[in-house]
């Protein structure tokens, strides 16, 4: 994930999988020197309540700062075209739903993240996202997509049995 200027997305139509936690990490990590802007394009507004609070803690600026907006629906591609100028990366936290704001961030993102737990229900998402990547893919022929297991077991033998199973 490391380069120059990037959209990260970090998405999926499955709730619960890890999405917003990986994406306001990424914000952090990213910000140590870089001009970093999270969008929280999720209905539940997580990764916006998540910021609030880092904001309130004093000792969380000392590990970099990055501004966090809302944002939703189509609207979100002309939106994010007008400010990618201004930030060095922009990190989009999507809801675990196939959504407008979803694929309209797709269509102009660097890179996509799709968490998933080690599990069959997680697992039968592939198929669907596999869908909507080859849509969104006639648009965004550069887009790179990573599948992350988020929340296994350690010592299981799903994590394994999950990656095998990655399109």
């Amino acid at each position: 994930l490391y380069g120059s200027y990037m959209i990260i997305v970090v998405g999926g139509i499955k709730g619960g999988s890890g999405k917003t936690t990986i994406a306001t990490n990424l914000a952090v990590m990213r910000s140590i020197g870089k001009k970093v802007l999270l969008v929280d394009a999720d209905e539940q507004k997580s990764a916006w309540d998540w910021s609030q609070q880092r904001d309130c803690l004093s000792v969380c600026r000392l590990l970099g700062t990055f501004a966090t907006v809302c944002m939703s629906g189509k609207s979100i591609y002309n939106n994010l075209k007008k400010l990618e100028q201004d930030y060095d990366d922009i990190i989009v936290d999507t809801g675990g739903r196939d959504t407008s704001s979803q694929r309209s961030v797709l269509c102009i993102a660097s890179k996509f993240i799709l968490p998933f737990k080690p599990s069959s229900i997680d697992i039968w998402t592939f198929g669907p996202i596999k869908q909507i990547l080859n849509e969104v893919l006639c648009f965004n022929k550069d887009m790179q997509t990573f599948g992350v297991i988020s929340q296994a077991d350690p010592v299981g033998k799903d994590n394994q049995e999950a990656m095998e199973t990655l399109p």
